[in-house]
Parts: C-alpha cells; sequence; structure tokens
C-alpha cells in the first residue's frame, strides 16, 4: 500500500512536469509564430530592405563557410573539397523532389507547355522558310530575274 501512494505521487510529480513543459513549449511556439508574422509583414512592408538584409544575410553564411573550410587542413586542398562537395551535392540531389515536394510536377508540366511551344515554333520557322525558298526560286525562274538580282544585291 505504502510503495502504491509513493508510485501515485511520483506519476503526480511527473504530470506536473509534464504540464509545465508543454505550456513552456506552447509559449514557445507563440513566439515563433508572432515573431514569424512580423517578419513577413516587414517584409512585404519593405521589400527593397528586406531584400538587401536577406542578401547581407546569405553573403556572410557563405563567406564564413568559405573561411571555415579553409581552417580544415584536408579540405583546404581544391581537389578534395570538389570531391567532398560532389558527394554532399549527389546526396542532396536524392532529396530534391522532397525539397520541392509537389512544385517538381508543376515545373516538369511548364516545362512540357514551353517544349511543345518551341516545337510549334520551330515548325512555323520552318514554314515560313521553305515559302521563302519557294518565292526565291520562282522569282529566279522569272524573266525580270536580272531585275531581281540588281535590287538584291543593290540593299
Amino acid at each position: 500500500m505504502v510503495n502504491e501512494v509513493k508510485m501515485r505521487k511520483e506519476y503526480a510529480k511527473v504530470k506536473l512536469k509534464s504540464v509545465k513543459v508543454s505550456k513552456t513549449e506552447e509559449a514557445l511556439v507563440k513566439a515563433v509564430k508572432e515573431f514569424e508574422r512580423k517578419r513577413d509583414e516587414f517584409g512585404r512592408s519593405h521589400n527593397v530592405l528586406y531584400t538587401f538584409i536577406a542578401g547581407t544575410g546569405l553573403i556572410m553564411f557563405w563567406y564564413g563557410i568559405w573561411e571555415g573550410i579553409r581552417m580544415i587542413p584536408i579540405l583546404g586542398h581544391p581537389l578534395v573539397s570538389i570531391g567532398v562537395g560532389g558527394v554532399i551535392l549527389l546526396l542532396c540531389g536524392a532529396y530534391a523532389y522532397q525539397l520541392l515536394g509537389g512544385k517538381a510536377a508543376i515545373i516538369q508540366e511548364e516545362f512540357d507547355d514551353v517544349s511543345q511551344n518551341v516545337g510549334e515554333i520551330t515548325e512555323m520557322v520552318d514554314e515560313v522558310s521553305d515559302k521563302v525558298d519557294d518565292l526565291h526560286r520562282q522569282a529566279m525562274a522569272s524573266p525580270l530575274k536580272a531585275r531581281i538580282d540588281v535590287n538584291i544585291h543593290t540593299k
């Protein structure tokens, strides 16, 4: 009986701690959401400044990686860096679809539409080219060929 009481007290303590943690987590989530809302609002109202700040952050991040890699002796050699970078890119490429999500299908559809349009334009250009060739042949066969040659060469 005494053990059962002790277990209930311990259970109540654990449950109380978990409630405190969940309230802390809730407050943290709320704070992060509020920060994201304010950041998005600032980005919409100060577009140029926001872009400049984000670009500066990106460049500083890249500079830190660039200088940090130089501090690792084995990665300081260009061939080793190329190899390690290639492996990283290959590994990340395996997850590219997950990063893009459903956008990959949309991009593929747009690419297919563009390539179809390019094909149609190529066909039209070929038709116009054939018509120009036909007109040129007809002009060369006409009795006014001498005048046409003179006009073509003088322009």
